[in-house]
């Protein structure tokens, strides 16, 4: 009698055990946690983890060796934290009010719609001071999307960037692209930006600047002009394009909303504006959807050298690796290659600019019918890393700053969720997390930098 209640007793432990997967599986919503039922989810996640896959890559095998001797991730590490030393000065500079710390933030469609920089930013801006969402692209795929700044503009501009064919004679701008008016008429091409309260940094527009390229015709006839709209303002102003990039003042005053409408010619390029104050740490967000981020090589050097004459950048942080994700590659070499020319081009062309390279993070896929992360992702890590290291600038490995093997799976299935269903981009809530994960470390390296070893080994930022 006891042995047939003892398994009856059995089978409703495993039966409860189901209907606790399969709340879990449909709901994704948490569950009253008890012993027995905390027991259970723990049992059940352990049973059904992905099974690795067998690839025959000494990188992997490192990789998967090394997460079998250390069940926790270890922190992120950057290579050498001395070489984020300029950036630190900087922001030693911003923290007595003298100044300025930029960074120019280039990366692919995680960071689309500002995610991730719109919390990094804000962080820095709360803690060094400062207001605005730095530069921001005339027009935007993303501007339904982007919550720190409402965006609109005409239907008519056109849009030329690194991912397309450049017909045209003109450069590319610092965002890789540039835009062009498909109307000289100031009533067809215009765009408005506006404030959003997203964060209290976002809810005012101090100082608005506008960054703009050459005519290719300088035939005789109307100067370029544009027509400036600000809460209870309204100027004419006449567009001089003497250099390759020029830039003009629009508003110095607080404004909650600025409007632009162009009487140019339709060969005048336009790059976009943008929005800081007086003193701060500003950040601004180039990203690309779908750039491995090996083309930035295609902003020309002059181009290059002249926004950072204007930005005066402090960081230039490269952070791809999601468009090089392919699970059937082994070898990531020439992608190394790649990479190392752009940290050239910007190294020669931004010389007073430290370098931070932030890894591709966890992306899952499907092997065997199981999802896990895709075998390439840790090559691709290494890849980074070496390329880090061999050009001698800064390295954070954001894939164990998530957690590492499967992590992105934990944050679709977290509660609540911090990723996609794609399993490759984390949503606003797990984009903030990423921005957290690289300002705990940011923040670390700088509070390491004023030990007197760390002040040593600095060199002059200005």
């Amino acid at each position: 009698m006891k042995g047939n209640q003892l398994l009856q007793g059995f089978y409703i432990l495993l039966l409860a055990s189901c209907f606790v997967l399969l709340a879990e599986g449909i709901t994704n919503k948490q569950l009253p946690t008890n012993n027995l039922v905390q027991h259970l989810e723990d049992t059940l996640i352990q049973a059904t983890a992905p099974v690795e896959v067998f690839v025959k890559d000494s990188l992997l095998a490192e990789e998967e060796k090394w997460e079998d001797e250390v069940p926790q991730a270890p922190e992120p590490q950057v290579i050498q934290h001395k070489n984020l030393g300029r950036f630190f000065a900087a922001l030693d500079r911003v923290k007595v009010k003298k100044g300025k710390a930029r960074i120019a933030y280039f990366g692919d469609s995680m960071i689309e719609g500002d995610l991730v920089t719109e919390s990094l930013r804000n962080d820095f801006q709360e803690l060094f001071g400062g207001t605005g969402v730095g530069f921001v692209p005339l027009t935007s795929k993303t501007y339904g999307f982007r919550k720190t700044i409402k965006h609109r503009f005409a239907e008519k501009w056109k849009n030329f960037n690194l991912l397309s064919p450049n017909p045209t004679k003109h450069s590319f701008g610092i965002s890789g692209e540039f835009f062009l008016a498909g109307s000289s008429s100031a009533k067809d091409a215009w765009v408005r930006y506006e404030t959003t309260d997203a964060y209290q940094r976002t809810q005012i527009f101090e100082k608005v600047r506008m960054y703009y390229g050459q005519r290719i015709s300088k035939s005789a006839g109307k100067n370029p002009y544009l027509i400036v709209s600000t809460n209870d303002n309204k100027d004419t102003l006449t567009l001089s394009d003497r250099k390759l990039v020029n830039a003009v003042t629009l508003a110095e005053e607080p404004t909650e909303e600025i409007s632009l409408n162009f009487g140019i010619p339709s060969d005048m390029p336009v790059y976009g504006l943008s929005f800081e104050s007086e003193q701060g740490v500003f950040l601004d967000n180039y990203s690309s959807r779908g750039n491995s981020g090996m083309n930035l090589v295609q902003i020309p050097s002059v181009t290059l050298k002249e926004f950072y004459a204007h930005l005066e950048y402090d960081l230039v942080v490269l952070h791809f690796g999601l468009n090089v994700v392919s699970p059937k590659r082994k070898s990531f070499r020439s992608y190394e290659r790649g990479m190392k020319n752009v940290i050239k081009h910007f190294q020669e062309f931004m010389p007073n600019a430290d370098i931070l390279m932030i890894s591709v993070s966890d992306k899952s896929t499907k092997i065997e019918g199981e999802l896990q992360t895709d075998p390439s992702v840790p090559l691709i890590v290494e890849a980074q890393r070496r390329v880090a290291d061999e050009m001698n600038v800064a390295f954070l490995d954001l894939y164990r700053g998530m957690g590492g093997r499967n992590s992105m799976i934990r944050w679709v299935n977290a509660n609540p969720s911090l990723a996609r269903s794609d399993y490759t981009h984390p949503n606003r809530r797990g984009a903030a997390k990423v921005g957290s994960i690289i300002k705990a470390h940011l923040l670390k390296e700088y509070d390491k930098s004023k030990q007197p070893q760390g002040q040593r080994t600095f060199a002059r930022a200005y």
